[in-house]
């Protein structure tokens, strides 16, 4: 989903309080060196999504907090509308292609129990010939 249509769905979904409340939480929990602006006049609500939207974007992911939600009837609905079908097509033919390079690199388990058969034998080898080396 592009910036555009999370900023719509937001500004549409959440109250200019909840937007200005989730905003100071954000920027209070990461260590950054943006400094947070206070949006005044027409719009406001949007700018400061787009704020939001940067500083996730500029941030380090693991620096980044989790947040959940109490009421989940609050957050908006996500239509196919909303939805990239580009986007999701470039994540499912790379996927696939993870999935080909997963098969193509990684033994079966049908093979993996002959290379452990293989190895048990040729260790009980090694041992009997030290066992018969011992006794001679």
């Amino acid at each position: 989903m592009d910036e555009q249509n999370i900023s719509r769905i937001c500004v549409t979904s959440f109250s200019e309080s909840d937007i200005v409340t989730a905003k100071n939480l954000l920027f209070d929990s990461v260590s950054s060196a943006k400094r947070k602006k206070t949006r005044r006049r027409d719009g406001k609500s949007a700018r400061n999504i787009d704020d939001i939207i940067r500083l996730i974007k500029e941030s380090d992911s693991e620096e980044l907090p989790t947040f959940a939600t109490r009421d989940l009837h609050k957050l908006p609905p996500i239509l196919f509308d909303h939805v990239d079908p580009t986007q999701l097509l470039k994540q499912l033919l790379r996927l696939k292609k993870e999935i080909n390079d997963l098969k193509s690199n990684y033994v079966t388990k049908e093979h993996f129990d002959i290379l452990k058969c293989y190895v048990y034998n040729v260790k009980s080898t090694q041992a009997a010939e030290k066992t018969v080396n011992f006794v001679t």
